[in-house]
């Protein structure tokens, strides 16, 4: 009892987790790593010469990011990386 008078209790440092259903956060989750995914073939693209560039594609991509961002407004709001 000495020593936890001594030093008192400190809550831990970082990020709290978000409390949410174990359905959302399993969509949440699915929705992330899809936007992951939709941004690695959209910087694969970017990273391609001017003259094997698709436009078509990267428009594609840009409009699949937005729909993504209306997607998980439901499940817990857009996260700050995404603005």
């Amino acid at each position: 009892m000495d020593s936890l008078e001594k030093r008192p209790y400190v809550p831990p440092k970082g990020r709290t987790p978000v409390v949410m259903e174990p359905e959302i956060r399993k969509k949440r989750v699915a929705l992330l790593r899809r936007r992951a995914s939709v941004m690695q073939r959209m910087r694969e693209e970017m990273s391609k010469d001017n003259n094997e560039r698709s436009l078509e594609k990267i428009i594609h991509f840009g409009e699949l990011l937005e729909n993504q961002t209306e997607e998980i407004k439901p499940l817990g709001g857009v996260p700050k990386s995404w603005m």
